[in-house]
């Protein structure tokens, strides 16, 4: 399939706008790099992941020069205002489902196809993060997904023979026919992180968000015991987990820093917060 073949693809696939990406016109400036050292934004030389850890410039070029073209996928909507966030999140749904189809159909074509760069969320940039730096994540983690394949490969040969795989037991779960209980609950959360857990947090705002998360979550827990489970039931569990889990964290840091804005800590603490957020798993979840 050429390049051509594949944008007419990503197109029929539902994207608004597909088109060829020639990599040989990709240049690597010492200018943003340079750019980013002043250190505007504070955060500069805060962890392995600003500057990235990838090597210098010219080992970018080398691996830049290794691929010759690629695609572009975009989708658009025409949103009411700049807070249109049911059509920012919608619009995110659809390019997220498209883009899981077209996978899926290349994978026909290709064999073990993986998604590389921004759609695996490498955070690669940290807090620093600029809108040209998802073209360079894609090709340093399929340079380095490339180099890992041999030996992912031969672990996996020498993995024993699984030998018959028992059917699944669904013991007396039921086929969930109230799909509204679903997006309900999902609709739900995503409210309540934005409002509660958006741009600017209190801590306030942080308790009523876990108190309301810890009944969601138990309800969650019943539907997973009392109905046999489907994509979009194991998708609501995975949001209400990482809600739960980012509005821990944002609680047990007493502090502002980067996107992490609290009224109640305006401010930076060193001294006990530059480190990374550790959450420990118990029995009734996850804690800061």
């Amino acid at each position: 399939m050429n390049t051509q073949e594949l944008v007419q693809l990503a197109l029929d696939y539902g994207f608004d706008f597909a088109g060829p990406l020639d990599v040989t016109g990709l240049e690597v400036l010492q200018d943003v790099r340079d750019a980013c050292a002043k250190n505007t934004c504070g955060q500069y030389g805060a962890s392995w992941a600003c500057p990235p850890a990838f090597g210098d410039l010219e080992e970018s070029r080398k691996i830049i020069a290794r691929y010759k073209s690629g695609i572009i996928v975009q989708s658009m909507q025409e949103l009411e205002d700049s807070f249109d966030f049911e059509g920012i999140a919608e619009l995110g749904q659809r390019h997220g489902k498209n883009f899981k189809k077209l996978m899926k159909r290349l994978r026909e074509d290709y064999p073990g196809l993986m998604a590389l760069g921004e759609t695996s969320c490498t955070g690669l940039h940290g807090a620093n993060r600029l809108a040209s730096n998802s073209l360079l994540e894609a090709v340093v983690y399929a340079h380095r997904a490339a180099q890992k394949l041999p030996d992912l490969l031969a672990e996996l040969r020498r993995l024993p023979d699984p030998g018959r795989v028992e059917p699944w037991q669904t013991g007396g779960a039921a086929q969930l026919d109230e799909g509204v209980l679903v997006n309900h609950n999902w609709d739900d959360i995503r409210r309540l992180m934005w409002d509660y857990v958006g741009i600017v947090r209190s801590r306030k705002r942080l308790v009523l968000m876990r108190e309301r998360l810890d009944l969601l979550l138990r309800e969650i827990t019943a539907h997973f015991g009392d109905y046999l489970l489907t994509p979009d039931l194991v998708e609501l569990r995975n949001l209400a987990v990482v809600a739960e889990l980012i509005t821990r964290s944002a609680t047990w840091r007493e502090e502002s820093r980067g996107l992490h804005y609290i009224l109640d800590y305006p401010h930076k603490d060193d001294a006990r917060f530059r480190r990374d957020s550790v959450l420990c798993k118990t029995n009734e979840m996850a804690r800061a």
